[in-house]
């Protein structure tokens, strides 16, 4: 996929981040001060061939690639219900233009399968990676999470591996986020389940998020238009080959957090003291922002893990 195409340039695209992120910047120190615990919960050391055999389950709640927006945070300086309502106006026409701006990409992507690709690329990265062997791999499409338990208790006798996916095209469009919520369901006690829960999910022996982002180097003050043209440009190459390789490399990296033990005393998750520091929205949640530590980091990738556990993929 590196061939010297258009692709060949996200290895030099850095992180990025919004002018409404750097303001929830100054959340990081509260974040990483205050009382939260850890939303990962790790498979417990040496239980992972416990897990096998396994089947897969990924949930599809999209038909298509989605839209984000830089939302308006005027109402953050206060002016009560008038400028409330400009606010909800200015994120309004931003959701529109980005929904008109990526019909053509949609249209490129049309006989593009996300789940089939995240599908093949677990039963790769575990196969490669772990002792953990997945049987099967189903795709199912879901309204929410709430249909997702009976998927597990249908299959009493077999661990079950449960993914839940979103993807999305950033605010300028100037590049691709996938997230997907992990979750195993041990089967017959082994291993033995954790007595944490996690939402409507039944009992778990881990559960992490993920991100993947990948950026573009579009000139400045491209608008949305011009770069879904280069998304959607030769039936959507581009799109599908950055949406490949999240998808990939979130599959690597499940397969490489199921070896990650748990801080002692359910602590969160500390940056060594050589470790690079990042801010990065956590995935899975509402838009904010940490302060992250690089925790593996390949040729022009980084994993960067937040102070609760997630784990982002990040250009370097």
């Amino acid at each position: 996929m590196q061939d010297g195409s258009m692709l060949s340039q996200l290895a030099s695209v850095g992180g990025w981040v919004s002018k409404q992120g750097a303001a929830l910047a100054v959340l990081c120190a509260l974040f990483a001060g205050g009382c939260a615990s850890p939303n990962r919960v790790a498979l417990p050391v040496g239980k992972k061939a416990e897990l096998s055999p396994a089947v897969g389950v990924i949930g599809m709640r999209q038909q298509e690639i989605g839209t984000s927006i830089n939302r308006s945070n005027l109402t953050a300086a206060g002016g009560g219900l008038i400028l409330a309502l400009i606010d909800a106006g200015v994120n309004n026409s931003r959701a529109k233009r980005a929904e008109g701006a990526a019909s053509s990409i949609r249209d490129s992507l049309i006989d593009y399968r996300p789940a089939d690709v995240l599908a093949q690329a677990l039963k790769t990265a575990l196969a490669s990676q772990t002792s953990v062997t997945l049987e099967d791999v189903q795709v199912v499409q879901i309204k929410d999470v709430s249909t997702l338990p009976e998927r597990v208790k249908a299959t009493p006798n077999k661990s079950v591996v449960v993914l839940d996916m979103t993807y999305e095209l950033q605010p300028d469009f100037g590049g691709t986020r996938v997230v997907v919520t992990a979750s195993a369901h041990p089967a017959n006690g082994k291993p033995a389940p954790s007595s944490e829960t996690r939402g409507k999910l039944p009992p778990l022996c881990y559960f992490n998020v993920f991100s993947s982002t990948y950026r573009f180097p579009f000139a400045a003050g491209t608008k949305p238009e011009e770069a879904a043209k280069v998304w959607s440009s030769t039936e959507g190459r581009l799109a599908k080959e950055v949406l490949d390789r999240s998808f990939t490399e979130i599959a690597a990296m499940i397969a490489y957090d199921l070896d990650v033990a748990a801080p002692a005393e359910n602590a969160l998750y500390k940056a060594p003291n050589t470790a690079q520091k990042r801010a990065v929205e956590v995935p899975g949640g509402p838009t904010v922002l940490v302060q992250a530590f690089v925790e593996k980091s390949a040729e022009d990738r980084v994993w960067v893990r937040c102070p609760r556990g997630e784990l982002c993929g990040l250009p370097l």
